[in-house]
C-alpha cells in the first residue's frame, strides 16, 4: 500500500475523532506488518487535526534530482567526438547541464588523458 493511502485512512479516522492509539490499533489489525510506524501516525494525526486537507507530503528542500536522458548523452558524445579539446565547463555551457562529469565518465566511459600522459605513453612504446 502506498503512503498516500495510509494518509487517507489516518485522515478519515482523525475526522471521526479517534485517538492516535485507536488509529494505530485499527491500522495494525487491518494492515499487519505493512502498517506505518507510530511516528508517521502521530505526525499525520496532528497535521489533520490542525486542519490540513492535502494527503500529499510537502516538498522537501534540498538538491534537485538530476536526470540524465539518452538524448543528452548522445548530444554530449557528439560534441566530444567533434572536438575532443572541449573542457567540461565548456560542455556544460553548451548543453546547459551540470551532470557533464557523470555523463562523460559513467555513461560514455571517457577519461581525461593529459598531454603529459600521452607523451609518456608514446615514449614507452617507442
Amino acid at each position: 500500500m502506498e503512503k498516500i493511502d495510509y494518509h487517507a485512512v489516518i485522515k478519515f479516522l482523525t475526522k471521526q475523532g479517534k485517538s492516535v492509539a485507536t488509529i494505530m490499533d485499527e491500522m495494525s489489525s487491518v494492515y499487519g506488518d505493512s502498517c506505518p510506524g507510530k511516528t508517521m501516525v502521530y505526525k499525520c494525526h496532528s497535521l489533520f487535526k490542525k486542519g490540513r486537507e492535502s494527503l500529499e507530503d510537502d516538498p522537501r528542500p534540498g538538491r534537485s534530482i538530476e536526470v540524465t536522458t539518452p538524448e543528452l548523452i548522445q548530444k554530449v558524445e557528439k560534441l566530444v567526438l567533434d572536438d575532443a579539446r572541449l573542457k567540461k565547463k565548456q560542455l556544460a555551457e553548451m548543453v546547459g547541464d551540470t551532470t557533464i562529469f557523470k555523463i562523460l565518465h559513467d555513461h560514455l566511459g571517457m577519461t581525461k588523458v593529459t598531454p603529459r600522459c600521452s607523451r609518456r605513453r608514446k615514449n614507452n612504446n617507442a
